[in-house]
C-alpha cells in the first residue's frame, strides 16, 4: 500500500483496484441485442466507481429496465437505494436522453429509469445497434 498524509496505519491506502465489466440488461427489457459494452471500475476501500457504455437494440416493457455485471455487489452496512447515478443516450427514446440509475442494497444490478417527459408506463425502445446509454454510479461494497 500507499501512506497518504502521515505513515500510521489509518493513512494507509491498501485497496486499490481497476479493470473492466461487461453490462448486461438482465430485466425489464426483451428483444435484446448488443453492438458495443465497454464498462470500467475503479475500487479504493469500499468505494466502487463504475462507467458503461452500452450500444445495441432493446424494448423496455414499461418505464424501467436493468443493467447487470457490475464488478461488485453493492454492500448492505446502508440502508435504502442510496446509491445515484447518470445516465444519458439516444436509446432512451428520441425524446428522453437522460435517466437515473441506483443499487438496492445487497445486489449486483442498476435499477435504470428515464426521468423526463412524463413517461409513466412508456416503453423506451432502442432500434438498431446505433443507440446507446452510457452513464456512471459510485457505491459502497461491504
Amino acid at each position: 500500500g500507499v501512506y497518504l498524509g502521515g505513515t500510521g496505519a489509518a493513512n494507509k491506502l491498501d485497496d486499490y483496484e481497476e479493470g473492466t465489466w461487461t453490462p448486461v440488461i438482465v430485466g425489464g427489457a426483451t428483444g435484446i441485442s448488443y453492438g458495443v459494452r465497454n464498462a470500467a471500475y475503479t475500487k479504493i476501500g469500499q468505494m466502487v466507481f463504475v462507467r458503461y457504455y452500452l450500444q445495441g437494440s432493446w424494448t423496455t416493457n414499461g418505464t424501467s429496465f436493468n443493467i447487470g455485471g457490475l464488478p461488485f455487489t453493492r454492500g448492505t452496512s446502508t440502508g435504502g437505494w442510496g446509491t445515484s447515478g447518470f445516465m444519458g443516450g439516444t436509446a432512451l427514446n428520441a425524446t428522453v436522453q437522460k435517466g437515473q440509475a441506483i443499487i438496492p442494497v445487497g445486489n449486483s444490478y442498476m435499477y435504470c429509469s428515464p426521468f423526463e417527459n412524463n413517461l409513466a408506463g412508456t416503453a423506451v425502445t432502442s432500434t438498431g445497434n446505433t443507440k446507446y446509454i452510457e452513464g456512471y454510479i459510485v457505491y459502497n461494497v461491504d
